[in-house]
Order: structure tokens, then sequence, then C-alpha cells
């Protein structure tokens, strides 16, 4: 099993510097994800892979997920019958984007959308992280496939049926379940994925003019989340301190 620290990683400063480093490693490849993390040592691992199991009953992390799932798809019927969800893929996606647990991991085919969810929040530790990976047109599911029985993990590219997955350019990493651990697979960790991951670190002081730059290019809550509690929370920040943007004055002209 590959360690974490064996994959390449660099430091970035700025919007300029970031696009530049994947200009330079990416020329020519089309299929390139990005996702963002506050702590450069979270690993890639979906949410439902990080609950800890509150009832009884939850007896294992596969009961769980199909607990959840067939919640989700009857308690959320109503919303899900007005969007014209054609398989459990669609179904997935879309409880992924509005918070629900799943076998799922969020990746952006924008690479500044990736490090606004790596810099929207003031550090934890003292740097966060753009993960890149160059995926191939084998790593992709098919339709037909069960997202709850894949042999491997794999890439979902979902349908434009969320406004959140289409302003976030939302692709997914699928992470298959091993009878023999008992958990669902850490990207990071798959045998031979290293050679095709890498870490854009952005220290922790450079997160506020980070934040900054987004902002003029149009890259904020309100434009990722395209609708009023994006909005409200986007102008909280724009008139508010963070406690990392001492220095700098909030009054301008972004909106």
């Amino acid at each position: 099993m590959e360690k974490i620290d064996e994959i390449p990683s660099q430091t970035i400063e700025s919007i300029s510097s970031f696009l530049e480093s994947i200009a330079e490693r990416y020329i020519g490849n089309e299929n390139i994800l990005f996702r963002g993390q506050l702590d450069h040592e979270w690993d890639l691992t979906p949410k439902i892979g990080r609950l800890k199991l509150r009832y009884r009953h939850c007896s294992s992390l596969l009961s769980t997920e199909q607990k959840l799932f067939s919640d989700f798809e009857r308690l959320a019927a109503s919303q899900l019958r007005s969007r014209q969800l054609q398989s459990k893929w669609d179904t997935l996606a879309l409880g992924q984007h509005h918070g629900l647990p799943t076998r799922l991991l969020d990746w952006s085919s924008n690479p500044l959308v990736a490090l606004w969810f790596a810099i929207e929040r003031p550090a934890e530790s003292d740097a966060a992280v753009v993960w890149a990976y160059g995926a191939s047109e084998s790593d992709f599911v098919n339709d037909t496939d069960d997202p709850f029985q894949l042999p491997k993990t794999m890439i979902f590219r979902p349908q434009h049926l969320d406004e959140r997955i289409i302003a976030q350019s939302g692709w997914f990493s699928v992470h298959n379940y091993s009878e023999e651990t008992k958990q669902l697979s850490t990207f990071e960790k798959i045998n031979g994925q290293n050679i095709r991951l890498h870490k854009f670190l952005i220290p922790k002081e450079k997160f506020a003019p980070i934040r900054e730059e987004l902002a003029r290019c149009g890259v904020t809550r309100a434009s990722l989340f395209p609708d009023l509690s994006g909005l409200c929370q986007h102008l909280t920040w724009k008139y508010e301190f963070f406690p990392d943007e001492d220095e700098y004055d909030l009054c301008s002209s972004i909106l």
C-alpha cells in the first residue's frame, strides 16, 4: 500500500503560481480533477467512511449506507420526483451535494473551485491542500454499473441536475468497499494511485490574499452555492473580519 508522503507536492502562494504549475504539469491532459481540503493531512475518504455510527442496529458501514440511502429516497421523494432522476447515480449525486453521507467524494474539473474550498475558512493547520488527479477513460463508471457493487474505486461525472453541481463543475470519485478491511477505500492509499496524484500546498499565511484574489475572479460562496444561503454567507464574509484577515481592508468593491 502506497504512503501518502510519497505523493509529489509543491507549494503555491497565489492564483497565478497555481495555474502556471497546473499548465506545466498537465499540458495536453483533459481529465484532470481537483479537490481542495483545509488541512493537508486529511486523507481522501468519503464522508460515510468517516461516520461514527449512532445506533446499535447500524451494525456495519454497508447496512448504514443502505439505510441512509433508503431514508433519503423516501423522505426527499417529492423533491426527487420533480428533478426527474434517472438512476441511483443521479440520486447519490444529488444527496452528496446537499450533505448526505455517501461513498462519493467531491472533485471539480475547475482548479479555482478546489482552491476556494481549500482556503475558504481560516487555517486549522500549517497548510491547506489542493489534490490533483490525472484520470483516464478506464476510470469512468458506466451508467449500468451499480454504485454499491463496484470492484474498484472509479470516477463518476454526474448529470447537470442541480445548480451546485453545475456551479462547482462537480465530479466524484466512487469508493469501493473492501470485505477484507470492512471499510471504503482511501483514494491516495490505493496501490498505483500516487503516480497520478499531486498535492499543491497552500501555506496558512496565504489564505487571506488568495481568498481575496478568488473573490475578484468571481469565485465565492455566492457563485459556488447559487442560492440565498450561499449569497448570505458570502455577504457575511464580505463585511466580517476573519481571524486571518486582520491586515486586509474588507470595505472593498467585491460583490
